[in-house]
């Protein structure tokens, strides 16, 4: 259906019935039209609620899994007639231990981007995008810096938006709206997707919606009749315009009308999912520590103990014994599984029992990092991202050496949460406001302020060994061409991966002294050397500029460094770039020294001021006062919000008053 035929249908439309196909029900399936020829389509939300195992398909760093993940997405979505034909985080890891991280590939926005494209070119034209500018927690007022925001977090939707079928808009908040209510932020979506694209929000996402409609995310689901009766009187009364609306329902139209003609002709192939799945179950183990112990050589007693389930699974798998615990005189390999908060009861009691040493193997189950803890004191730990049918067969061939670890990390593994760059934040004084996006994300702050995590960026452990030599860098008009060689100089046959780093001088590029540019996997049998390759596209490493609001070219002499993780260069040159040598508008640390700060991320308000270009309120919340339990009236919370929106300058989410007493928010309300 041609778009001008799309907008006639929609002008031709009443109020009732463009709000009837601009507020979808739980099933998160639009309503059908049948007068105008638009039929109800399931969008498939529902199915990509659950995460899926991105962050395990990071520790591949293969570009063929990651499109055979989106073909059988797709396969899934035709099978059962929905219309969305899979759903990509695209958003870039902040904390890796913190829950949602498992639905996301990587700290790294040029690791995302690359790693994000072949699952889409593998799903088809109909992807959508979540995650696009959030981290893995979801409710915060995060204030950023517009650098770090578009070098960085919007970096991967930004360059694959034309590719998109549509964007699920993230729930939580920025500069202290609501995603789904910031004009700014839906515009800036907007403009980066196809003009059949729809923008679509949830009703956990959404506060008012008639402010949804007012800033271009109008298709809505799981929203009650209440709020399409509210929409309908703001357009009545001429506080919303209905032209925002039309606007909305063009592209939705256009994604229904694309769906139904390419339906007329699909014929999905389907792929061997199997296969797929015992790639991904076999690539994204990651070793992270030896001592020598692995694999096993065949001689030795061998005891598997800890989580119970996993364990007795890994033992009949394996033909090793299973036991209750470590057994002297044995490799004793302790199953471990992170529950969410904690491991298992088994492994803590061998935690605490001090039991474990340098004769055993931890294999740590967890969906994403967590804290070691004494469990790095074993002489080898295997981190299993996702459990699959193949996952416990994948673990005894590496077990005994019949498959070779390759899994590597696509974020960096600190000791502990509080390490991240993120969780060093601290409030302003004035507005209560974070400013936690600063373009010190993962490996970058690490490398910046000389800090050593116990497993960097990249890491990964192989029974082979390998080294690289022969560089050459030669830069071209739109990429940096790196070509160089990879020997195995073992007598393992393996498989890794080779990263290539742009190194900046900090006096033309403030703030980055590293950033990745690259990747390529390369598979060698025993004393093998090969030629590889890695193209470097400039536009990748651009820098914004933030006072002319654009993106310039690299400037000056740059390293280009090759290296098996962040921390293990192996080989460096020097180019010069054709862009100017300058400062391109980003911050000193002479002018926000707390931005730059190796301890502790915390700006203050005057710095905040210049980091969003706001004016920031004087007066500061007393939150301290509003901790205790209760039960709270609608009428009470309602002008409570209103009060504190007054006071604090900024949206108080409702759900964050949740907990606090029926007095004390009718004290706020009557104190004007």
């Amino acid at each position: 259906m041609e778009l001008e035929r799309i907008k006639n249908v929609i002008k031709g439309l009443d109020l009732n019935e463009k709000l009837s196909l601009c507020f979808g029900g739980l099933s998160f399936a639009t309503e059908p039209n049948a007068k105008k020829r638009i039929f109800s389509v399931d969008f498939g939300a529902e199915n990509y609620f659950d995460p899926a195992d991105f962050f395990a398909a990071g520790c591949t760093f293969d570009s063929e899994i990651l499109y055979n993940l989106g073909k059988d997405s797709a396969y899934a979505a035709a099978k059962s007639g929905r219309a969305a034909s899979g759903a990509v985080n695209l958003g870039v890891i902040r904390s890796p231990m913190n829950s949602g991280a498992e639905s996301m590939l990587s700290e790294d926005p040029v690791a995302v981007k690359r790693l994000a494209e072949s699952y889409i070119a593998g799903a088809g034209k109909r992807v959508f995008a979540t995650g696009i500018i959030s981290g893995e927690s979801g409710y915060e007022a995060r204030f950023y810096d517009e650098r770090a925001m578009r070098e960085i977090y919007s970096f991967p939707f930004e360059k694959l938006a034309d590719k998109l079928g549509g964007v699920f808009m993230p729930c939580g908040s920025l500069g202290g709206v609501l995603c789904s209510e910031n004009k700014k932020l839906v515009n800036s979506i907007k403009k980066f997707l196809p003009d059949n694209a729809p923008v679509v929000s949830f009703g956990a996402a959404v506060n008012s919606a008639v402010a949804a409609v007012d800033a271009g995310a109008a298709v809505m689901f799981g929203l009650p009749k209440a709020a399409r009766a509210q929409v309908k009187m703001a357009i009545e009364n001429g506080k919303l315009s209905e032209s925002k609306l039309d606007a909305a329902l063009i592209r939705l139209v256009s994604f229904i009308a694309e769906y139904y003609e390419d339906k007329k002709n699909a014929s999905p192939a389907r792929i061997k999912t199997f296969d797929t799945e015992k790639k991904l179950a076999e690539k994204s183990i990651v070793l992270l520590k030896n001592d020598g112990i692995l694999p096993l050589r065949g001689g030795e007693k061998i005891c598997v103990c800890g989580e119970s389930v996993r364990a007795e699974k890994l033992a009949k798998e394996s033909g090793f014994a299973a036991t209750k615990g470590p057994v002297a005189g044995s490799v004793n390999i302790v199953v471990s599984a992170w529950n969410g908060e904690s491991f298992d009861r088994e492994t803590e009691k061998l935690l605490g029992s001090g039991s474990l040493g340098e004769n055993c193997v931890c294999v740590v189950f967890a969906p994403h990092p967590v804290e070691l803890k004494d469990l790095q004191n074993s002489g080898a730990v295997l981190f299993v991202p996702c459990e699959l049918p193949q996952t416990f067969r994948a673990l005894k061939d590496l077990l005994v050496g019949r498959l070779n670890p390759c899994g590597k990390l696509p974020v960096t593994w600190a000791r502990y949460n509080g390490e991240y760059p993120c969780e060093l934040s601290a409030p302003s004084k004035r507005r209560g406001a974070f400013c936690y996006e600063s373009v010190f994300n993962g490996y970058r702050y690490f490398s910046s302020f000389g800090k050593k995590p116990p497993f960097p960026f990249g890491h990964g452990l192989s029974y082979s060994a390998f080294e690289t030599d022969r560089l050459k860098v030669t830069v071209g008009e739109s990429e940096i061409s790196v070509d160089f060689n990879v020997r195995n100089t073992s007598e393992t046959r393996g498989e890794t991966v080779v990263f290539a780093f742009v190194e900046s001088d900090e006096k033309n590029v403030f703030g980055i002294k590293k950033r990745l540019a690259g990747f390529t996997r390369v598979s060698l049998g025993a004393g093998e050397t090969a030629p590889a390759h890695i193209g470097v596209s400039l536009e990748d490493i651009k820098v914004f500029d933030r006072a002319a609001e654009r993106f310039t070219p690299l400037g000056g002499k740059c390293g280009v460094s090759l290296g098996f993780s962040a921390d293990a260069v192996t080989s460096r040159a020097e180019v010069k770039l054709g862009g100017k040598v300058k400062d391109y508008g980003c911050f000193t640390a002479k002018e926000i020294p707390s931005y730059y700060a190796q301890d502790k991320f915390s700006p203050q308000g005057t710095e905040i001021e210049k980091i969003t270009g706001e004016k920031l309120i004087a007066r500061a919340p007393e939150f301290e006062k509003l901790v205790f339990g209760g039960s709270v009236t609608d009428k009470a919370l309602k002008a409570a919000v209103k009060k504190l929106k007054k006071t604090v300058g900024i949206r108080i989410e409702p759900h964050s008053l949740a907990h606090i007493p029926q007095k004390v928010l009718e004290n706020i309300a009557e104190s004007d």
